[in-house]
């Protein structure tokens, strides 16, 4: 702990030639010098349950302590009757949406079954079709609302204008 005082340091009041610890640094102890001081990173740590307030030597009687334990058991049996319930619950409305989510699943593979079939009944009646320019035009969509609910097609728009742009700069 030894100081280094200069002239202009040793009139400040703060400054002193023997100078302590700081309290926060360490438990006290007997010595005056620091030397046998524990610090508090080294005490030792005890495990283990909360020592009851009869145990720390606070004067209470037998009949508060047996109604403070019985209400903090009460609590406890609560909680788990509580955790319990919860968690049965949980499992019934997990169970449940599982059942729901297979019920959805087997459905909707049913329809695309079903799709695919009367799909594939409409392309083999084409096929049978003795022009061939009828199997080319049945594989075409020819209505202009699928065309319109296709999306916006601006973006395509000025990518081409870009490219044309970009081609006659390169010419």
């Amino acid at each position: 702990w030894g100081l280094l005082v200069t002239s202009s340091a040793a009139s400040h009041p703060c400054v002193t030639s023997n100078p302590q610890p700081p309290p926060h640094s360490s438990i006290a102890s007997t010595s005056t010098t620091g030397r046998g001081a524990m610090d508090l990173m080294d005490a030792p740590v005890e495990d283990g349950a909360m020592p009851s307030p009869a145990d720390m030597g606070v004067g209470l009687d037998q009949e508060k302590m047996a109604a403070f334990d019985a209400a903090v058991n009460k609590r406890r049996d609560d909680e788990a009757a509580l955790v319990t319930k919860n968690q049965a619950e949980a499992k019934t409305a997990l169970a449940q949406l599982e059942t729901e989510r297979q019920t959805t699943f087997q459905g909707r593979m049913q329809a695309n079954r079903e799709k695919e079939q009367v799909k594939m009944e409409q392309m083999a009646a084409d096929n049978e079709s003795p022009n061939p320019w009828e199997r080319v035009v049945s594989l075409v969509d020819l209505q202009a609302d699928a065309v319109a609910a296709a999306g916006d097609t601006s973006r395509m728009r000025q990518v081409f204008i870009q490219m044309k742009n970009s081609a006659k700069a390169s010419a």
